[in-house]
């Protein structure tokens, strides 16, 4: 019957008092004296204490609003919800004939790509039947082609798998067993392909029954790092004498560091108990006690913490075995001698364990649900309801508040490090004597005084400890500019440039400025430019004719000259030669209104001498060819020379067009003969 409300476990009051109270329920074997283990299931003296308790005093109801809720459990899985579920195809018959029966049933996966698993779970169809499973990861396809030689659904195999492949035992069934859970970065990798095959014992029965079981698969997120591995310690020369209690001795020796992860301790019937342990030269590693062993309740073992046997250390291993008469278990009247064998009524002396290789630090390695871990106690200042295993964290507040939570801590560096074991440690917070003495705890407040206690701060105060706390307000100087009065951080850099405030110097910092300055560090604003055309000391930047008046030639595609004409606004200006109007400057005269050339001293500008080279004030041209009569070679007949034009180029040299706006036009011909036309638009 479920006990999920009042009536339900008041009706069987009575008989939950008498199973608590000889710890016959909650079932749990193993001695947590000697070792813990993930889900340990038991009750402390004062809740049995307080059931008899309440059994006595009339099972009274109480509060209804004050029941605990009943915890959401998956349905079908004691895991959760698998990520791939796999089911008989169908119903197997266990014929009611007093005979174990042992059967394969393989189940292809299918999977394209390589799953890691974080658990393997037997989901039994009919727990009465099921004497226990064994699980095989078969990536051969071996176990698929002996089924496939027999006609009916599943092939009989009494050992193993029957195809030479030992049984994956990191992962199975017994009665009363929950499957281990893989977290961190271990597991187990199922290729992709391969198929899943389970070996099912079912035990004797006298009548016929049928079983249809599944197996549930639960992914990991991330890929394994470090596989399970499995060593099984057995002896299938076992022999136990009949009317005996007897002892069997088996011994294991490591031949590298390793970690345990679960061991599954196994017999039959007449099984009375366990004693596992790891020894080397005196020193000894307690692995498990089971005193009260009991066929219906075997277990996957999974230690708290990855357990780490060393290379060189031997496994010692004790079974003990009831085969006398006064064991109601016993399948044999009168008791008979046993020996090994696969069957219920056989015995067996059987010991997988499950392990990874060592690395360091893997003892401080939770195999449980770390989000489990916290303290449980109520009364801690750190107590946490969501955890449900007690991780031995819970703290001890001052009279201040402050929540100490246990750990090593030094003296000397006043510095608390919880990787050290209470084994370890000469001060360990511990308890409440520990925490609150101030020789080994200087932080312990007992004036509730409060404030930095760092000496390297600005705001250090002594007087805090011991028998206050540091608040976190420390604060520092900058090493750079900073400087520390009175406790008080004083900034000596106002604007951050990691330039003290004394060392600032003021000026322009513009390098094209009159007045900048290489070693100013802050611009004041002060920064003076020369006038434009001019440079710092107020002389021209260019004056191509000297005249004091500053020329501008940025772009050599002008020429630039200085204009002060009397036909011209007289205000000295500058102004470019190109896109002028005809009012505007002309670049044939300079700015005293005389010739910029006159080589041949006629009083005529070159630019308009019709024969600059030669002395012709006249300027004679008969033919009206635009080529004075005094450059003319032949006079009148002019018109009889033949000459070609090699190229036109403006006043500089510059080649242009003969449609060119240029006012002034050197022609250049073949004969070696130069015409300077002025064009007046």
């Amino acid at each position: 019957m479920p006990f999920t409300n009042y009536l339900e476990v008041a009706s069987l009051g009575n008989m939950i008092s008498y199973v608590t109270s000889i710890d016959y329920m909650p079932p749990w074997h193993a001695d947590t004296n000697y070792s813990t283990f993930l889900g340990e299931r038991g009750l402390t003296d004062e809740e049995k204490n307080l059931i008899s308790e309440w059994v006595s005093n009339g099972m009274p109801q109480g509060d209804p609003s004050l029941e605990a809720q009943i915890p959401d459990y998956p349905e079908g899985s004691a895991v959760g919800v698998p990520d791939a579920v796999f089911t008989m195809e169908e119903a197997y018959l266990i014929e009611g004939n007093n005979q174990d029966d042992y059967r394969v049933f393989v189940f292809e996966t299918n999977f394209s790509e390589d799953k890691y698993l974080k658990s393997i779970e037997i989901m039994p169809g009919n727990y009465a039947a099921v004497h226990h499973v064994l699980v095989n990861i078969d990536t051969e396809g071996d176990c698929a082609a002996l089924d496939a030689t027999t006609p009916e659904y599943g092939y009989e195999c009494e050992s193993g798998f029957c195809v030479g492949e030992i049984p994956q035992l990191s992962a199975g069934y017994t009665p009363g067993m929950v499957p281990p859970v893989w977290n961190n970065d271990i597991g187990l990798l199922l290729p992709a392909g391969a198929d899943i095959a389970i070996q099912m014992h079912y035990a004797p029965s006298p009548i016929d029954q049928y079983d249809q079981s599944s197996v549930n698969l639960f992914f990991k997120d991330e890929p394994v790092l470090r596989e399970i591995q499995v060593e099984t310690i057995v002896d299938t020369q076992l022999f136990i004498p009949a009317n005996e209690i007897y002892e069997h001795y088996v011994s294991f020796e490591i031949e590298e560091d390793i970690s345990l992860i679960s061991i599954l301790p196994h017999m039959h019937l007449i099984g009375k108990s366990w004693l596992v342990y790891a020894e080397n030269n005196g020193d000894t590693i307690p692995i498990i006690s089971i005193p009260d062993w009991d066929f219906n309740w075997q277990n996957f073992y999974q230690p708290e913490y990855m357990l780490k046997l060393p290379q060189g250390y031997t496994v010692h291993a004790y079974a003990t075995y009831d085969n006398t008469s006064n064991n109601p278990l016993n399948p044999n009247s009168p008791p008979q001698n046993m020996y090994w064998c696969d069957y219920t009524t056989c015995e067996m002396f059987f010991l997988p364990f499950s392990y990874v290789e060592y690395q360091e630090g893997d003892e401080n390695i939770y195999l449980g649900n770390s989000e489990d871990l916290g303290c449980t106690n109520p009364d801690a200042c750190n107590f946490s309801p969501e955890a449900i295993i007690d991780d031995g964290s819970c703290g001890i507040s001052d009279d201040c508040g402050e929540c100490f939570i246990p750990c090593c801590f030094n003296t000397i560096t006043n510095v608390c490090d919880y990787s050290v074991s209470e084994q370890d440690c000469e001060y360990f917070w511990a308890g409440y004597d520990i925490i609150s003495d101030p020789e080994t705890n200087i932080f312990w407040n007992t004036s509730c005084s409060f404030g930095c206690t760092d000496p390297e701060a600005c705001n250090y105060d002594s007087s805090i400890l011991p028998g206050g706390f540091d608040d976190g307000s420390c604060v520092y100087v900058d090493g750079i500019c900073d400087t520390c009065e009175n406790g008080i951080i004083i900034d000596n850099d106002a604007d951050d440039d990691g330039i003290c405030d004394g060392n600032e110097l003021e000026g322009c910092t513009d390098p094209i400025a009159c007045n900048y300055n290489e070693f100013v560090t802050n611009d004041d604003g002060s920064c003076e430019y020369a006038q434009d055309f001019y440079d710092c000391n107020g002389n021209c930047l260019q004056d191509l004719d000297d005249d004091g008046v500053c020329d501008e030639c940025s772009n050599f595609d002008y020429v630039v000259v200085d204009c002060d004409c009397e036909f011209i606004d007289p205000a000295t200006y500058t102004e470019f030669f190109t896109n002028i109007v005809e009012d505007d400057c002309i670049l044939i005269e300079d700015c005293y209104c005389e010739c910029i050339s006159d080589t041949d001293e006629d009083d005529i500008c070159d630019e308009n001498d019709n024969c600059p080279d030669d002395y012709n004030p006249n300027q004679e041209d008969s033919n009206n060819d635009g080529i004075g009569d005094q450059c003319d070679q032949i006079s009148l007949n002019e018109d009889n020379v033949i000459k070609k034009v090699l190229k036109i180029t403006d006043l500089l040299g510059r080649e242009i067009n003969e449609d060119s706006n240029n006012k002034l036009k050197v022609y250049i011909f073949d004969n070696g003969d130069v015409l300077k036309i002025i064009s007046h638009f």
